[in-house]
C-alpha cells in the first residue's frame, strides 16, 4: 500500500466515521473517554488527549486538544502506550496532519482546537 493511498484511506475512513455518526457531542465525548481510559489508565495521562487509534502494530494516529497539552506531551504519552503494548520504549513524531486540524465541539458544548499527528513506536 503506497503512502499516498494509506493517507487517502485513513482520511476516507475518518470522514465516514464523522459523517456517519449521529450521536450527540455528549455521547461522543463519553465514547472517547471510555476508549482513552482503556489506553491510558491514569486519568492524568488522558488530560488533553482527544483520540488515539492504532493504525498498525506500532503506529498511532493521535488527536490532542492543542489548548490543553503540547504536541511533545501527546507524543510522549503515546510512548507510554508503546511500552504498555510491548511495541517499543518510546514514540517519535512521524508527521503533522495539518489537514486534520480543526475545532471540535466537546460534551459541554464548548469548542476546542484539535491537532493531529502520526506517531511511531521506537
Amino acid at each position: 500500500m503506497t503512502n499516498r493511498f494509506a493517507k487517502l484511506f485513513i482520511t476516507s475512513v475518518l470522514i465516514a466515521l464523522v459523517s456517519g455518526c449521529s450521536v450527540s457531542p455528549e455521547q461522543a465525548q463519553i465514547n472517547r473517554e471510555a476508549r482513552l481510559a482503556q489506553q491510558f489508565p491514569n486519568p492524568a495521562d488522558r488530560q488533553g488527549m482527544y483520540i488515539v487509534w492504532q493504525s498498525t502494530v506500532s503506529k498511532f494516529n493521535v488527536e490532542y486538544l492543542a489548548n490543553e497539552i503540547t504536541e511533545a506531551n501527546a507524543v510522549s504519552r503515546v510512548g507510554q502506550l508503546c511500552r504498555k503494548l510491548g511495541q517499543g520504549s518510546d514514540a517519535r513524531l512521524v508527521e503533522r496532519w495539518t489537514a486534520m486540524n480543526r475545532n471540535v465541539t466537546l460534551g459541554d458544548g464548548s469548542t476546542a482546537p484539535v491537532r493531529a499527528v502520526k506517531v511511531d513506536c521506537v
